[in-house]
């Protein structure tokens, strides 16, 4: 199965370009942050909630149906917005197989080398809430180191 998610891959005039035109692309109208590319047409794409920082689409292949939430929350805003979004997407989907792939930029020792934050603890109340798993290499460091 080949599902991509690329946040922040849009050009200056805020479009996502630059893909083969066999490539289905979920994502909101103007200036998006996050993005589902779908390569395989044999996969249904059910979209969901399609938002600036939030793309949720339901995928099924073979009969399975998947939960599928592509999110980036930028450090400049509060996490509380994108953390109704995915409950809610949980809480209605809650008999699905689910994959949420973000940037929620919030720190913890679950998910790498530093201790929690405001915004980490906020991420394992939802962990906790939802039972979810974690799949990250805790020794990985950060993929992007700024200020």
């Amino acid at each position: 199965m080949t599902i991509e998610t690329l946040p922040q891959y849009t050009s200056a005039k805020s479009k996502v370009t630059e893909f083969p035109t066999g490539i289905r692309k979920h994502f909101y109208d103007y200036k998006p942050i996050t993005v589902f590319l779908m390569s395989n047409s044999e996969i249904k794409v059910f979209p969901l909630n399609i938002l600036k920082k939030l793309v949720g689409i339901e995928i099924e292949l073979s009969g399975e149906k998947f939960l599928m939430i592509s999110l980036y929350c930028p450090p400049s805003e509060e996490l509380g917005e994108n953390i109704n979004e995915i409950s809610t997407l949980l809480l209605r989907f809650s008999e699905e197989m689910t994959v949420i792939l973000g940037g929620f930029n919030s720190k913890s020792s679950i998910w790498g080398p530093r201790n929690v934050d405001k915004r980490g603890n906020i991420v394992h109340e939802l962990i906790n809430q939802f039972d979810l798993v974690v799949i990250n290499d805790s020794d990985s460091l950060p993929s992007f180191n700024g200020p």
